[in-house]
């Protein structure tokens, strides 16, 4: 590792670490915001998904600007980005709740919908404040020696998922202070982060010309059955995934009578199973089992972990149930990437960045399809990703049997 790597490393996974803030701390609360608009629970999903598609074309449009001009320049662009997400949010919630902090419906359907136009933009904008993940990941991989980027960049995915352990519970505890709280708390770590940038952070040396980057369409056809497969089971399980991600606070709310508090400890539950299977248990497994047992493994947790918890009824036995899915998709992930980057082998950076694409597409259709099924019935999204995590099951199967062996 350079000393560059030394020196901001810390830094920039602390960025990183802030760039779930959002996402954990004021995920408990989007049943309780979307309430306050007296809309449909439907909406916790479709608002979900607004964000995954600017996140999406955020993450292209930042990912290349970086190149361009500057890894900080744009670290401190999306983490401005953050703070004006804040601060639309903020101003949304001034048409549904008063200072006390109550919720208020209010009979003038012009100032609800305002209201909540306002909060439909700052889901739009905090999409793309959300790019800066992308961006923190080309940093790091500028300033990481070739044996240490695996490392570095696993040190990512834990910051993700310490946000998910630490924010909800930071998240609960606020609540009880009331929502404006909450967001103000966001804004104002978000405002020390960016002066941390500024003034602490610098470019790094070196980072990779954009030509170097480029990826023709057409090219993408010239891959393996293989590699095409991986990318498929990638872009399913993002769906499948999504009414977890998107629908399931509203359905604990719905079934469970949870809110902020209720959702907040659920949340951080996932993320210390996350951690604790990730930097521990998954060792032991992967004695036992290569990439592609781990992928079939993961698919076989994740259907019973919905079917389980599209018939649960009870509330505590979330806490069993929940486990799976953490797991689950700490199998599938890094076991896909492991086998493209084998498949690929020259091409490892552009089946990479498909692999991104096609999992980010699918965090884009699943949030609406689960909106969509949730007004027929609240449990119908997790009937549906039963269905599909069976059929994905037998169709790993079937093409690991045919083209791996």
């Amino acid at each position: 590792m350079n000393k560059s790597s030394t020196q901001y490393l810390p830094l920039i996974l602390i960025t990183a670490f802030l760039d779930i803030l959002g996402f954990g701390i004021l995920i408990p609360s989007l049943p309780d915001i979307i309430a306050g608009f007296a809309m449909n629970g439907s909406w916790t999903a479709y608002s979900q998904g607004i964000y995954s598609v600017w996140m999406f074309f955020g993450g292209l449009i930042f990912w290349r600007m970086s190149d361009i001009y500057g890894r900080k320049r744009m670290l401190v662009g999306t983490s401005i980005i953050n703070f004006l997400w804040y601060a639309v949010l903020l101003s949304s919630l001034f048409f549904a709740i008063p200072k006390g902090g109550s919720w208020v419906y209010y009979p003038d359907t012009n100032i609800l919908f305002i209201g909540f136009s306002l909060y439909l933009l700052s889901r739009l904008v905090a999409g793309f404040g959300w790019a800066g993940f992308s961006v923190i990941q080309a940093y790091i991989a500028d300033i990481s020696s070739p044996e240490n980027k695996t490392k570095n960049m696993g040190l990512i995915g834990a910051m993700f998922w310490m946000g998910f352990l630490v924010w909800p519970a930071i998240g609960w505890i606020l609540g009880g202070m009331g929502i404006f709280t909450v967001v103000i708390g966001c804004m104002t770590v978000i405002l020390i982060n960016i002066i941390s940038i500024i003034f602490l952070l610098s470019e790094p040396e070196k980072h990779q010309a954009s030509s170097e980057l480029s990826i023709d369409i057409h090219e993408s056809f010239r891959f393996s059955h293989e590699v095409r497969w991986l990318l498929v089971f990638s872009f399913f399980t993002a769906i499948g995934f999504s009414s977890i991600q998107s629908g399931s606070n509203q359905f604990y709310a719905d079934k469970f009578g949870f809110w902020t508090d209720g959702i907040g400890y659920v949340m951080s539950w996932v993320g210390f199973i996350s951690i604790i299977y990730q930097w521990w248990l998954v060792r032991y497994i992967r004695l036992y089992f290569n990439e592609i047992r781990m992928i079939q493994f993961a698919f076989a947790m994740l259907l019973i972990g919905f079917l389980l918890f599209s018939l649960n009824s009870n509330p505590w036995f979330l806490l069993g149930i929940i486990p799976f899915f953490p797991i689950g998709m700490g199998s599938f992930n890094p076991s896909v990437s492991a086998l493209l980057s084998m498949k690929a082998w020259k091409d490892v950076g552009k089946v990479m960045w498909y692999n991104t694409s096609a999992m980010s597409i699918g965090w884009v259709i699943g949030p609406f399809l689960v909106g969509f099924l949730y007004v027929y019935n609240i449990s119908f999204p997790f009937y549906a990703s039963t269905v599909l995590f069976c059929i994905l099951f037998v169709v790993s199967l079937w093409i690991f049997q045919s083209k791996y062996n």
